[in-house]
């Protein structure tokens, strides 16, 4: 509502007194400065147009229309007189500013920013124009106070999520910052009670690890990575790399450890490629030769424009991640004659040594290596031999043949070998007939209830009730298991490009038993992947501008990070 008041006389004391009385939260401030050059007022504050219009326009408070109508009789000839309004801003509320601040925290551990982004002049002058009253927290209250609580509020919320969770699976693995702070890294995953058709990851920590990464101290790192979030009795299995020091650790904490799939084919894909060494050796010179001339480069993209064809940048190899082989080669042959013509040209017969046999072995390799866990005798004799050194047993590992089973996308047809295939079926219907369903049964002993009931009433369905007892087990939790197991490789597969966990969320209530194993097995991450990708952020927090962060500091960025 506008509400209007008059004066005569020229004073303003009566409308500030009014003021006060009717808006006292409100504080009145004037600082203004008397230029004797030119007899002109002049504000030394930043006047603000926030608080004296409202979206459509309009002055949005008695007070600013009461200060504005007088401010029309305060104005001396040539003389500029500041608005009362432009004095008067209201308090931003308490629970904005705490939501303001976590934005402001979220901001700086999710995008990367350095703490000292709160001192820089354009990024203040932005928040003030966005929200006057709003109160930029300084460095120190970030890193000390906002941070610190943030990590303290994520890490009860990842509890309450973990408390709940039947069964997880740990990946972790170690990484040296470029300010040489060592750090291991664990995840977690776990199939969420609360959305039951993915699986959910959270990182448990990226902590700094100064000690010497024996077997024994990383076994008691872990050993108390683990009690800290309560996971002693839901670990189904760890998940790293094939080094002997963190393997021997898994087995001394008496864990069920597993290969990350991904590193164990990356040594196969590497050893396998030493057979070809010399004409990979070859385009690797030319290469680097085209990233560090910018010359040879330039005629490289000129002879590319003059033949009509998209400009192509080499790429150059990475001994940690097999398919960046793939992908120098593979570019390499897409560029061939554009690479041939430069090199003739520039005249160097060092580079120009790919002969015709050369591009024939790299073409071949390109094809071998497009699928990823094919690596045939084109390239090495020794293929074989590797990959069943170290994927020869897989068919005997229980986690990975149970796992495998309850895909609904693959069950038996997953397997090469028949007698492994019934090994894993009799060793899943062993672990079925061990599971108790402690919240009832939900359709065995309903209907087992229902038949109990209908005896005493009628003996009209008893040979019927007893016979569809018989047929799913009735009370006898060995049976029953057995049953659901046979029930559940009867049924027809599904398409290799469905979900397996929607499938499972429809059918818990029908197969109760494995659906207890689902949760323990369909959780088991192939790879360590999701430790890499802890420290592929890890390098983006300890970046140039930000070399001086404490490990502690560290550690809770990645964390709120990830989990956030």
């Amino acid at each position: 509502m506008y509400e209007k008041v008059s004066f005569s006389g020229g004073s303003t004391g009566n409308l500030l007194r009014y003021l006060k009385t009717k808006h006292p939260t409100v504080p009145l401030q004037r600082n203004v400065q008397v230029n004797e050059s030119n007899s002109e007022i002049i504000d030394d504050s930043e006047p603000s147009t926030s608080m004296n219009q409202n979206p459509t326009g309009q002055q949005s408070s008695s007070a600013a229309t009461i200060a504005t109508t007088s401010t029309a009789y305060l104005r001396p000839h040539n003389k500029r007189q500041i608005s009362i309004a432009n004095f008067i801003q209201k308090p931003i509320p308490m629970s904005k500013s705490k939501m303001i601040d976590q934005q402001l925290v979220k901001m700086i551990v999710k995008e990367y920013h350095p703490f000292s982004v709160v001192e820089d002049v354009e990024f203040r002058n932005l928040i003030k124009m966005l929200s006057p009253t709003y109160v930029i927290p300084s460095r120190k209250t970030v890193t000390q106070s906002l941070m610190p609580q943030m990590f303290e509020m994520t890490v009860e919320c990842v509890k309450d999520t973990l408390k709940n969770v039947e069964a997880v699976c740990l990946t972790t693995d170690g990484w040296t910052s470029r300010t040489n702070q060592s750090f291991i890294s664990v995840t977690a995953h776990f199939i969420d009670p609360k959305n039951e058709t993915h699986v959910s990851s959270v990182l448990l920590g990226c902590i700094d690890f100064d000690e010497k990464h024996t077997s024994d101290n990383l076994a008691r790192f872990l050993r108390n990575m683990v009690e800290e979030w309560s996971l002693s009795n839901k670990l189904t299995a760890i998940v790293t790399d094939n080094a002997a020091n963190i393997k021997s650790a898994i087995k001394k904490c008496k864990w069920r450890w597993l290969s990350c799939f991904a590193h164990s084919m990356n040594l196969t894909v590497q050893s396998s490629l030493k057979c070809i060494d010399s004409t990979l050796t070859k385009i690797k010179s030319i290469v680097q030769y085209f990233k560090k001339s910018s010359h040879a480069l330039a005629k490289l993209n000129d002879y590319q424009k003059r033949i009509g064809s998209h400009i192509l940048k080499l790429k150059q190899d990475c001994p940690t991640r097999w398919n960046s082989t793939y992908d120098m080669v593979n570019r390499i042959i897409a560029i061939k004659d554009p690479i041939i013509a430069t090199l003739a040209v520039l005249g160097n017969p060092e580079l120009n040594c790919l002969n015709p046999q050369d591009w024939i072995i790299l073409e071949n390799a390109r094809d071998i290596l497009k699928i990823f866990y094919e690596v045939t005798t084109e390239i090495s004799a020794e293929k074989y031999d590797k990959l069943l050194a170290r994927f020869g047993d897989i068919e005997e590992n229980h986690l990975i043949t149970q796992a495998t089973l309850l895909d609904p996308r693959f069950k038996k047809f997953a397997f090469s070998n028949k007698n492994h295939c019934k090994n894993a079926v009799d060793f899943l219907k062993a672990k079925a007939q061990s599971i108790i369903i402690e919240s009832g049964e939900p359709i065995h002993q309903q209907i087992a209830t229902t038949t109990s009931t209908s005896n005493s009433s009628s003996a009209l369905w008893k040979e019927f009730d007893e016979t569809v007892v018989n047929l799913i087990g009735g009370s006898n939790s060995s049976v029953a298991g057995i049953i659901e197991v046979d029930k559940y490789l009867n049924e027809p597969l599904i398409s290799r490009a469905e979900n397996p966990l929607v499938w499972w969320a429809e059918r818990k209530k029908v197969y109760p038993r494995l659906y207890t194993l689902v949760k323990r097995r369909l959780c088991i991450m192939a790879t360590s992947v999701p430790c890499e990708r802890i420290f592929s952020k890890a390098g983006q927090v300890v970046s140039e501008r930000r070399s001086r962060l404490s490990a502690s500091k560290i550690s809770q960025i990645l964390f709120l990070n990830h989990n956030m």
